[in-house]
């Protein structure tokens, strides 16, 4: 009965060895099936994204050149205007006493240099005489004109066709000279602009004449065409943001000022990077990865370390690591191991 124990267990220890023998996989033997795809190198310039509020360039304060109380106002807030149309006007009755008294004097002093021009040139009257008419006449010309000046600017005029965005005062009041009547925004499809703020590692990249597009929600559908016409070369001190300016083309869609948009330009300075799918990273950690490639033997892999400059949908951008890499494993990228045995099967072009 012993002997047969001892002949069973050493008959159960054998078949147990054997089973683990005929299971246990080793890297040296395990071949694995991947895909590969070919690395693309291109060079890229990642778009600035950033959002303002569309304005026009050319916006005026309107004033008086007089001071006087209001007699009319002629356009509302919002309304549209054309250039030259009249909007508003002051009392003249003052300056029109003053332009009359202007008249008078220099017409006085032009009769009384007449006058004396023809004793001095018959020699009944000194030269000094006639110095003194002459500088006399001058400063008299010199009132009279200011005085039709001022009474020109007595009413004020839409200096470009566009939107009044502010209107500062009522009919009846007083105000200075100098004091804004109106503020006037240009709709000429040239002068419309967009200011950003961007941070300073964006700034470096940005040039001006880059493109861009602008995109609002009241023409959801439309990307307005734009393009980098100013670059500040200080940063604003309470937004450490450094500011850039753009030039909007709206084509034939009506904008006015205030409207809020989003811009994506795209700097003319590029960064050369090669670009894999998604699905060859095994690893990702902030701007670090790793992905693995064929060796030159294609039996092999090496896991390679990556440098990740940003990952777009389906396909990421690497600056640095795949320099000198061909293509990348694909499909089968999650199984391997540094130095696994592989078999490429339908590798993509």
């Amino acid at each position: 009965m012993k002997i047969f124990k001892i002949i069973f267990c050493s008959s159960l220890l054998s078949v147990v060895l054997s089973c683990q023998d005929q299971k246990k996989p080793t890297s040296e033997t395990e071949v694995i099936p991947i895909k590969t795809t070919k690395v693309v190198t291109k060079n890229y310039a990642s778009p600035i994204l950033s959002s303002g509020v569309i304005s026009s360039e050319v916006e005026t304060n309107l004033s008086f050149k007089t001071a006087g109380y209001i007699d009319g106002l002629y356009a509302k807030e919002g309304e549209a205007i054309k250039k030259g149309q009249l909007l508003a006007t002051i009392n003249p009755t003052e300056i029109n006493a003053r332009l009359a008294t202007a008249k008078s004097d220099y017409e006085m002093a032009a009769h009384d240099f007449e006058r004396i021009k023809n004793l001095y040139e018959e020699g009944a009257a000194t030269r000094e005489e006639f110095d003194q008419k002459k500088a006399n006449l001058n400063s008299n010309l010199q009132h009279y004109n200011i005085a039709k000046f001022n009474r020109k600017y007595t009413s004020v005029y839409a200096n470009t066709s566009g939107t009044v965005m502010n209107r500062f005062v009522n009919e009846g009041e007083f105000v200075s000279a100098g004091t804004s009547v109106y503020r006037i925004s240009s709709t000429d499809k040239s002068d419309w602009v967009i200011e950003l703020g961007i941070s300073d590692k964006d700034w470096t990249k940005v040039k001006v004449g880059d493109t861009a597009t602008v995109t609002i929600d009241a023409y959801k559908q439309v990307a307005f065409k734009a393009f980098v016409s100013e670059v500040g070369s200080a940063a604003d001190p309470s937004t450490g943001t450094f500011k850039i300016k753009l030039k909007i083309d709206p084509g034939h869609h009506k904008l006015v000022s205030g409207l809020v948009a989003s811009v994506k330009i795209f700097p003319s300075q590029t960064t050369k990077l090669q670009f894999i799918p998604s699905i060859s990273l095994t690893e990702a950690n902030g701007y670090d990865g790793s992905v693995y490639i064929p060796k030159g033997d294609k039996k092999t892999v090496e896991k390679r370390k990556v440098k990740i400059a940003f990952i777009d949908k389906h396909q990421v951008a690497i600056s640095a690591g795949l320099e000198d890499a061909g293509e990348v494993v694909t499909d089968g990228a999650s199984y391997l191991s540094p130095d696994a045995r592989i078999i490429i099967k339908n590798s993509n072009p």
